[in-house]
């Protein structure tokens, strides 16, 4: 085969343009990173970096992973929170796919490059692409996520383009490039490891897939749809087996996390509680912020001019002109029912092109995408729509662990934009005749329609919102307030309208040859551009940055200073301060609270049974002048020798009554159930006595023991620790560590001996006979050691066939 010909200004520089496009707007949109030496900053990052601290020191100071993280919930598997695994080669193709871009900003050009690829792999042309890539990538779902930062999140949404190019360039018969691009992708996209975008990706290429074995069966064409199906499943083994250690440990782990099933529920039931996973859920017409981004009020903390409904209602009362700027700043314009929100906007022209593409593209990407489009609506509605997403959430195959289903919204954004300039570019294809310039004007005037139907009725929409009840406010301020509600209302369907005419004059001139096809390309693409980049400034602007060096930088406070002064190893912090909402404490303490959406099931069920409790008990002695800590003996035996009210060196208890990290006790009392072991954990003395329950697998056995044996820590690391012991009989030790079942081995004397649960969560270890003994607590999970090969091997193989493929396309003709 010889090297085809390849002509430069149709094949090769419509893409150099693209790239320089999706570069420059996202230099531009980010550009205090680039240019002031800032970051995002990123609240749930933040927060990242505290609970993963104690790993990432361990592994500079190392050169080898743990894998328990001691910084967060008394300890946990760090699968979830950071572990490296031999996939260096998805982390190389990632930083040359981001051109090396600063992370996380990098995120919205891979969204941009990978949905531009998408429409390429659709046929469309490369400049209608360039803008329907910039309508996705800054769709204010992607934007809003990021200042978040949820970074793993928008990254595994960047890819996911990417992962359906794969897939329809293998179903255009582009087998080689097909299969390499989609395992190239599939590896990129699991590398992100946030699996309920991965679910939610699966939604995508089931519908696709579905859409094309209809067609199968109409065209007869069986023999092709299952060599195409073959070829994919050899690139989708490639692509899942560079995450098959990290899926797999996920997976193991779910089990013992809040996502599985708990031992004090039904024993029917698993996953989340339904008002967990329902708790943010879109109202019944909230998805109109797709089209209009208001129409809801926005979001919690909107500003308000000065000439507002709420301004003039306060001046007219009397209040000074400072207070009512500083009161129309942030004011909770939104009057939905989710507690914390912002509207998820896929753009005025793009809606307009879904409708065209509704008019315009042919069946065969028409229907499928229309269809989950609707269906990314419908489960973003959660308990608005019980019958659905209940159904699903009780039979669905694990859809009963992820929460937050807004999220699925973004398969609509996803659709929506897909569909919208697939069908403009099949429109372009066509003569404007009488037919096509009827089909246009109908698909316009829905659009419109639609923008001057909500400016009209919204005077008659009541805007009343769940938080008017929270803020106690006099009618005249609430009633000014759902006036502004209407006038944000209003004002986004005129501007939603006023894009939507501009965009549909741009394409009616161009298709009547009024003005170069190139020029009203350009036209979509700055209107693309400057409609998005509008909405997304309300929620990211100067404030969503600070000065790089602060980004991820947690200061040191003199009670910090005061704690680590104890030479001592292996203690536990208690900041009194909402600490199962943060992981500041963890980046330089083991702290018994932290910041995860998956802790520990069993952890979650001890802070709302007896931590909360002894923690609402202690701060009520120590208010009342009472420094006993007996009255906490759950907290005591968690180990917490430290608790801290605030950040002065002061502000910081010692504990005298904590058990220390590990002790003997005098007698195991078995109880009837895992609930009744919580019930009345609280109410003896965790340092001479532990509870079991009766149907407990790995309980130690009920009975008096020693408890004059002898046992200190002689060497700490997060997954290896040693203890000297001194027994005199039959002993059983207890420590203040966690009990999980996946890799946890106890070693005595040379000797593996069983790990125990007692007191609901806690190790523990039986040793009848006298004498001395060095007792060695390993982490060794079977999981990380057993599959980490078979994700470097995977790594490698998905690198070869991607260059392979690559090389491949030069040599074959183009379609």
């Amino acid at each position: 085969m010889k090297l085809k010909k390849i002509n430069f200004a149709t094949e090769v520089l419509p893409h150099i343009i693209a790239i320089i496009v999706f570069l420059l707007i996202t230099v531009g949109f980010f550009s205090p990173v680039f240019f002031d030496n800032m970051a995002i900053n990123q609240h749930d990052i933040t927060q990242w970096k505290g609970g993963a601290q104690s790993v990432i020191e361990y592994r500079d100071n190392t050169d080898k992973e743990t894998l328990w993280a001691d910084g967060m919930f008394s300890g946990m598997p760090a699968y979830l929170v950071n572990v490296n695994w031999s996939n260096g080669p998805v982390k190389a193709l990632h930083e040359i796919f981001s051109v090396a871009l600063p992370h996380p900003v990098r995120m919205i050009f891979i969204a941009f490059l990978s949905f531009y690829i998408l429409l390429l792999s659709y046929k469309v042309r490369p400049y209608v692409a360039i803008a329907g890539a910039i309508s996705f990538g800054l769709s204010s779902f992607l934007i809003i996520g990021l200042s978040a930062g949820h970074n793993a999140r928008i990254g595994a949404i960047a890819y996911m383009p990417l992962v359906l190019a794969g897939i329809k360039l293998v179903f255009r018969d582009k087998f080689i490039l097909g299969a390499a691009l989609t395992a190239a992708a599939l590896a990129l996209h699991l590398r992100l490891n946030h699996l309920q975008i991965t679910y939610y990706l699966l939604f995508i290429v089931f519908g696709f897939g579905i859409n094309e074995l209809v067609f199968a069966i109409k065209e007869k064409h069986f023999s092709s749809l299952f060599k195409k199906v073959g070829v994919l499943v050899f690139a989708a083994i490639i692509g899942v087996g560079t995450f098959a250690g990290e899926m797999a440990a996920t997976y193991k782990y779910s089990k013992y996390s809040i996502r599985g099933k708990s031992p004090i529920e039904s024993a029917d039931q698993t996953g989340l509680s339904k008002d967990y996973a329902f708790e943010y859920s879109n109202g019944t017409f909230e998805w109109m912020t797709l089209f209009i981004p208001n129409i809801y009020g926005g979001s919690q903390g909107e500003e308000l001019s000065e000439d507002s409904n709420v301004a003039n209602a306060m001046a007219a009362q009397g209040f000074p002109q400072n207070q009512i700027r500083s009161q129309i700043k942030s004011l909770p314009t939104y009057w939905g029912d989710q507690r914390l929100t912002a509207p998820y906007y896929a753009g005025a022209i793009s809606c307009f092109l879904f409708i065209l593409g509704i008019i315009f593209a042919d069946s065969r990407n028409k229907w499928w995408l229309v269809t989950i489009a609707v269906i990314g609506i419908f489960l973003s509605m959660g308990d608005n729509l019980p019958s659905l997403n209940y159904f699903l959430f009780d039979n669905f195959p694990l859809y009963n662990k992820f929460r937050s289903v807004t999220f699925t919204i973004i398969i609509s954004i996803f659709a929506i934009n897909l569909l919208g300039f697939i069908g403009f570019n099949e429109l372009l294809k066509n003569e404007f005749n009488k037919e096509i310039q009827k089909k246009f004007l109908i698909g316009a005037g829905v659009a419109s329609g639609i923008c001057l139907l909500i400016i009209l009725v919204a005077g008659g929409i009541n805007t009343s919102g769940a938080v008017d009840q929270q803020l106690n406010a006099p009618a005249w301020f609430t009633n000014a307030l759902k006036q502004d509600r209407v006038a944000l209302m209003r004002a986004d369907s005129f501007r939603s309208l006023i894009y939507v005419l501009l965009a549909a004059a741009a394409i009616f001139f161009t298709l009547k040859k009024k003005i170069s096809l190139n020029i009203g390309m350009i036209a979509i693409i700055v209107l693309v551009l400057i409609d998005h980049w509008g909405v997304d400034n309300r929620y990211f602007g100067d404030k969503n940055f600070v000065k790089a060096r602060n980004a991820l930088n947690i200061s040191k406070t003199p009670a910090d200073e005061a704690i680590l002064s104890d030479p001592a190893e292996h203690y536990r912090v208690l900041n009194l301060a909402n600490p199962f909402n943060e992981a500041r404490t963890s980046y330089f303490h083991e702290s018994i609270g932290g910041y995860h959406g998956a802790k520990l099931g069993r952890y979650q069920d001890l802070i709302e049974y007896n931590i909360s409790p002894e923690m609402q008990s202690l701060v009520q002695n120590l208010q009342s002048g009472n420094a006993s800590f007996n009255s906490i003996p759950v907290i005591n035996m968690l180990n917490t020798k430290y608790i801290k009210y605030g950040d002065q060196a002061e502000q910081v208890i010692r504990n005298p009554e904590a058990n220390g990290p590990a002790w003997a006790i005098s007698q195991v009392k078995e109880l009837s159930s895992a609930q009744a072991v919580l019930e009345n954990l609280s109410a003896i003395n965790t340092e001479t006595t532990a509870l079991v329950y009766s149907d407990d697998e790995h309980k130690i056995t009920p009975g008096n023991y020693n408890a004059n044996a002898q046992i200190s820590l002689t060497q700490y690391e997060p997954s290896n620790l040693v203890y000297n012991a001194k027994t005199n009989g039959k002993t059983v030790f207890v420590f203040s560590d966690i009990f999980y079942p996946e890799g946890w081995t106890a070693i005595v004397n040379g000797k593996e001996t069983p790990i125990k649960r007692v007191n609901y969560l806690l190790r523990a270890i039986e040793i009848d006979r006298s004498g001395d003994f060095e007792i060695a607590l390993i982490f060794r999970p079977e999981v990380y050691y057993s599959l980490n090969p078979l994700t470097a091997i995977s790594s490698w193989l998905m690198v070869i066939v991607l260059i392979l493929g690559i090389g491949y396309s030069f040599f074959t003709k183009r379609d």
